[in-house]
């Protein structure tokens, strides 16, 4: 898969440049993603964001869990 080079330098610029940032804003690109997401998207905001991960040909981030 020749995305997957550019999928994991963009996980690892994530690592580099957004760990221990505030979450300050989320766009969605497929409304399908709205239907299922628990909790809320708007959940997300102002969250710090711990790590960047790579999964497959996706790219996901990890924020502070609420307590």
């Amino acid at each position: 898969m020749p995305e997957l080079p550019e999928v994991e330098a963009l996980a690892d610029h994530l690592r580099r440049h957004a760990v221990g940032l505030p979450i300050g804003r989320v766009d969605v690109s497929a409304f399908s993603v709205l239907k299922t997401f628990d909790p809320p998207i708007t959940a997300l905001h102002g969250r710090e964001v711990t790590d960047a991960h790579r999964w497959g040909k996706y790219l996901g981030c990890r924020p502070v869990t609420s307590t």
